[in-house]
């Protein structure tokens, strides 16, 4: 059986931009941006009306292994509690081997002060993958103090359809450290992750 390995780092993302309502997003010298819209969606691995205003960005840049077909997009919103993060992947061909890093699942990576360092510092830096095949369980990696703010910060709810995943993560401004304001700017990426058996 071969098998093969393809990763989608966002070429959308690098930056969020998150403002109170949609707009021209706001371009960084050297990293692409976005926007996310004020609201509040539900937190059930459904898509609900709340996202229908959300920007939508294509998760589009291979990291690893070859084009086998998978397409991603992503969206954000944020209220005065959390940040929400909807993940749609259209994936035919499932395999959830070696767990969220390698089998189908995603990572969503948080630098909520925006310091774009080449490692992760002890602050807020961190992230949270989880594997398609396990709503229930989510791995956490970043600097210590940002994976153990993190922990008590992330939730996500996932369903599968015929053809694809939907991810909905809700994460806690409060257990992050920090307010979500408007116009605000934080590190921001997705990864998405294909295991092809």
């Amino acid at each position: 059986m071969e098998e093969a390995m393809k990763k989608f780092l966002s070429a959308a993302l690098a930056a969020l931009l998150l403002a109170a309502s949609a707009g021209t997003a706001v371009y960084a010298a050297d990293a692409p941006t976005g926007e996310a819209i004020k609201g509040t969606p539900t937190i059930d691995g459904k898509i609900d009306d709340a996202w229908a205003g959300a920007p939508v960005y294509s998760i589009d840049r291979l990291k690893d292994g070859r084009d086998t077909g998978l397409k991603s997009t992503f969206s954000a919103m944020w209220d005065d509690t959390a940040l929400y993060v909807l993940i749609i992947a259209e994936d035919s061909d499932h395999s959830f081997e070696g767990g969220p890093s390698v089998g189908d699942g995603m990572e969503i990576y948080l630098d909520l002060n925006n310091a774009k360092t080449m490692s992760f510092d002890d602050d807020g830096q961190a992230y949270f993958a989880m594997c398609a095949n396990d709503a229930g369980t989510l791995t956490y990696d970043g600097s210590a103090y940002g994976k153990m703010i993190l922990e008590d910060a992330a939730s996500v709810a996932m369903t599968t359809e015929d053809g694809r995943y939907i991810y909905e993560a809700k994460i806690l401004d409060e257990a992050m450290e920090v307010e979500f304001v408007e116009g605000m700017q934080i590190g921001f990426d997705i990864q998405v992750n294909d295991q092809v058996s």
